[in-house]
C-alpha cells in the first residue's frame, strides 16, 4: 500500500495524472495479487487395501535334476506270534545242495549241518516258522533255494507280514552242503559245519566252526570267531575282537582280510598265501609259516603287531613303528633304517615272499617259534581245553598280554635279551611286558 501511495502522489505532484504512473500502479497491482493466491490443499495419502497372502512360490529345480519326493512313513509289519503253547517247528525237503536265506529280528540262532536232505526251523518264544521255495530244480522239483520265514505262507494271508524270525531260541539243521545268508539284529549266532556263510548281524558276537568253502562275515558289536575253515576268509568288525584259527584256502588264490576298528586280530595257523589285517585300535598277532609266494599286510593306528614264525622263514621285511619299538628274535640280513622304519631279510634262506608291518603308535615284534599249523592239529576235545585255565592261574591263550590273545610263554625276555636287532623309540622303553 505504501508503493501505491507513492506512485499517486507522484501522479498528483503536478496536478495531473501521467499514463506512466498508471501502468506502473497496475504492474504492481498484478504482482500483489499473483502472491495472495488462494493456498494449495495438503496431499491425503490414499488409503492402502490389507494384501491378500499369496501362496508361497516354488523355485524350479535346474534342468535335468529330478525333484526330491517326500518321505514315505516306515512301514510297520505285524509280526505273526505263535500262540501255541508248543514251539514253532517246520521242516521240508530240499536238494543235498542248497541255498537258505533268513533275516532274524532278535534271538539267539545256532545253524548245524546234518547228513539229511531236509531243512528243519525251530523257534521258542517268538513268532511263527515257514518256508518259501525261491528256487527248484527243474529235474525233480526239489528245492534248491529255500527263504525261511517268520510266518507260514500257506496259512496267513495277511498283507505283509513280518519275514523276519523272532524268539528266545532259534535253530536251524541243513545239509552240510548248504549255502547261509543271514542277516541278523540283535543276536548270537553260531553255525556249525556247512559249505559257505555269509552272515551280518548288527549286534552279538558270531562263531564260525567248520566251514568249508569261504566265509564272509561282518558284525557291529561283538566278537567274530572263525575255526577250522577253509576257503576266502573276509571279516568285518566294527567294535570286538577277531579270532581266526586253524584256516585254510579251498581253492588256489582263496584271500584271507580281517579288519576292525576297535579290537584285537588274533590269528594262528592261518595258512592262505595272501592276509591283510587292518586295525584303529587294537593289537594284532599272527602264530604261523610265512609261505613262499606269500604276501602278508599287517597294520594297526594304535597297537602293537607280534609274530611268531619258524626261524627258517625267508621274507622280506618291510617294518614301520612310527611312536613305537621293533625287535627281532631271528637275526635279520640286509638291514636298512630309518628313523622309525626298516626294511631287511628275516632268516637265511632264499626270499620267498614279503611281510609288511605298520603300527602308528605300538610295538613290532619277532619272535621264534615253531609252525603254528603242526601244533593245531588236534581234537575238538584237545580245542575246548584251549580255553580252559592251566594250573587255575594262565590259560593257553592269553588274553590280557600285550599283543592280544597269545600262547602264554614262560617267560618273556626283554629287548635287552633279543637277539638280532632291537630298536626302540624312545630310550626308556626296555621291556615289551
Amino acid at each position: 500500500m505504501k508503493k501505491f501511495k507513492m506512485i499517486l502522489d507522484l501522479a498528483n505532484s503536478n496536478g495531473k495524472f501521467r499514463p506512466f504512473f498508471l501502468a506502473a500502479l497496475c504492474l504492481l497491482s498484478f504482482q500483489a495479487a499473483s502472491a495472495q493466491q488462494t493456498p494449495k490443499p495438503e496431499k491425503t495419502l490414499p488409503t492402502t487395501k490389507p494384501k491378500t497372502p499369496q501362496p508361497a512360490t516354488v523355485t524350479p529345480l535346474p534342468r535335468g535334476i529330478p525333484r526330491p519326493l517326500p518321505t514315505p512313513p516306515p512301514e510297520t509289519k505285524r509280526v505273526v506270534v505263535n500262540e501255541a503253547d508248543t514251539p514253532a517247528e517246520k521242516s521240508i525237503a530240499t536238494e543235498s545242495k542248497i541255498t537258505v536265506s533268513l533275516c532274524v529280528s532278535e534271538g539267539s540262532v545256532r545253524i548245524n549241518g546234518w547228513d539229511r536232505d531236509e531243512v528243519r526251523a525251530y523257534v521258542a518264544d517268538g513268532s511263527q516258522v515257514g518256508f518259501k521255495v525261491v528256487q527248484e530244480n527243474p529235474k525233480n522239483k526239489k528245492p534248491v533255494w529255500v527263504a525261511v520265514l517268520g510266518f507260514d505262507p500257506k496259512k496267513n494271508k495277511e498283507i505283509k507280514p513280518e519275514e523276519c524270525l523272532s524268539g528266545s531260541e532259534i535253530e536251524l539243521d541243513v545239509p552240510r552242503n548248504t549255502n547261509i545268508k543271514l542277516d541278523s539284529g540283535e543276536s548270537e549266532v553260531k553255525i556249525d559245519s556247512l559249505a559257505r556263510v555269509s552272515v551280518k548281524t548288527l549286534s552279538g558276537g558270531i562263531y564260525l566252526n567248520n566251514i568249508a568253502n569261504g566265509v564272509d562275515a561282518t558284525t557291529y558289536r561283538g566278537d567274530l570267531t572263525v575255526e577250522k575253515s577253509g576257503g576266502q576268509v573276509v571279516l568285518n568288525n566294527t567294535e570286538g575282537n577277531i579270532i581266526a584259527l586253524e584256516v585254510a584256502p579251498s581253492e588256489i588264490g582263496d584271500t584271507f582280510k580281517a579288519k576292525t576298528n576297535s579290537g584285537r586280530i588274533v590269528l594262528k595257523a592261518v595258512e592262505h598265501r595272501q592276509v591283510e589285517t587292518g586295525s584303529i585300535s587294537g593289537s594284532t598277532s599272527f602264530d604261523g609259516e610265512l609261505l613262499g609266494g606269500g604276501q602278508y599286510t599287517f597294520s594297526t593306528q594304535n597297537g602293537s603287531i607280534g609274530l611268531i614264525i619258524p626261524p627258517t622263514s625267508g621274507c622280506k621285511i618291510n617294518a614301520q613303528f612310527g611312536f613305537g619299538a621293533f625287535a627281532s628274535e631271528i637275526p635279520l640280513q640286509n638291514i636298512q633304517k630309518k628313523e622309525q622304519s626298516l626294511s631287511a631279510q628275516i632268516g637265511t634262506g632264499e626270499t620267498t615272499c614279503s611281510v609288511n608291518l605298520k603300527t602308528g603308535s605300538g610295538v613290532i615284534r619277532i619272535r621264534s617259534g615253531k609252525p603254528a599249523s603242526t601244533e593245531a592239529k588236534m581234537t575238538g576235545k584237545d580245542s575246548n581245553k584251549m580255553r580252559e585255565p592251566v594250573n587255575g592261574r594262565c590259560p593257553i591263550f592269553c588274553v590280557n598280554s600285550f599283543f592280544g590273545i597269545l600262547p602264554c610263554p614262560p617267560k618273556l625276555p626283554s629287548f635287552k635279551n633279543l637277539a638280532g636287532v632291537g630298536i626302540s623309540g624312545q630310550n626308556e622303553f626296555t621291556q615289551i611286558l
